[in-house]
């Protein structure tokens, strides 16, 4: 595996732990000391990802709305299979819509957040056009 795919893949396993211990510990528990200890990682590796626990969040939603975009975009289904298929993701993947409200109690709201780190936010949007870019051009 090469090192670009190696990032990526720890990457991955960043965020899947990431919302395992919110969702487990909610917004106190999911302390990025804790998450460098349950990955077996130095908290520094964790800012190679990302560069604060605000924007994790954020690229946390934005991993959520990208895999469900990635669900939704079938062109072979109809609208109303789209919407079936969206019901019963949220019906069986709750803690997708609970990470959501996990995030949002006890925090700024996102517009709070990005006026104040625009830098970040830049950055986390270039790289959701960016992948949506290159999963329209493999279609």
């Amino acid at each position: 595996m090469d090192r670009q795919a190696q990032f990526r893949a720890r990457e991955a396993l960043i965020f899947e732990v990431a919302e395992q211990l919110l969702l487990d510990n909610g917004e106190a528990g999911m302390t990025l000391d804790a998450l460098a200890a349950e990955l077996d990682l130095a908290k520094g590796t964790l800012y190679k990802h990302f560069q604060s626990k605000d924007e994790l969040y954020m690229l946390l939603i934005v991993r959520n709305e990208r895999m469900l975009l990635e669900m939704v975009q079938d062109k072979e289904k109809t609208f109303p299979e789209h919407l079936a298929f969206f019901m019963l993701h949220h019906l069986h993947h709750p803690e997708r819509s609970r990470t959501y409200s996990v995030i949002s109690s006890n925090r700024r709201t996102l517009i709070d957040y990005w006026s104040g780190n625009l830098s970040s936010v830049s950055r986390v949007v270039s790289g959701a056009q960016t992948a949506l870019e290159n999963h329209h051009q493999h279609d």
